[in-house]
């Protein structure tokens, strides 16, 4: 009967492990009339209660799951992080996925012109919303802001 009961003991205590542990999260926004989605991350704790923050850009036709799964957490377990979604582009009615609005393009395309995608959307000001409600929500180390990303 003491094994059954240690087993009953150690599976609670890793499903209140599993439970209280910190994890990626789905989240909208709503910016400039549209519903923005990323994901984030708040870990448990940090050394100091503050937390830094980095934002994972994904690259082109990319979602913000794309970093979700990647393991960053291990890395920086007291770090929260952010990985916003860009919104849908296209280049004369074709989808070609999700951009941000980078000066990401191409001049003198034949038959098309000058490409510049997602130039009228406002990326930097939605990454800017999200920091000011994570300011708002956590301790936040101002000071240890980073972004980066891939394409």
């Amino acid at each position: 009967m003491k094994v059954n009961k240690r087993i009953f003991a150690i599976l609670i205590l890793a499903f209140c492990t599993l439970i209280l542990n910190a994890q990626h999260v789905e989240r909208t926004i709503s910016f400039e009339g549209n519903l923005r989605r990323y994901m984030e991350y708040i870990p448990t704790s940090s050394y100091d209660g503050s937390m830094p923050i980095i934002f994972l850009l994904h690259g082109l036709g990319g979602d913000c799951e794309n970093f979700s799964q990647m393991g960053f957490e291990n890395v920086a377990p007291n770090w929260i992080i952010i990985t916003p979604e860009a919104t849908e582009a296209d280049v004369m009615g074709w989808d070609i996925g999700t951009a941000w609005a980078a000066g990401v393009g191409a001049e003198r395309i034949p038959f098309i012109g000058t490409v510049n995608l997602n130039a009228g959307e406002n990326d930097e000001g939605f990454i800017l919303a999200i920091l000011d409600l994570l300011e708002r929500k956590y301790n936040v180390d101002t000071d240890s802001v980073f972004v980066a990303g891939f394409s």
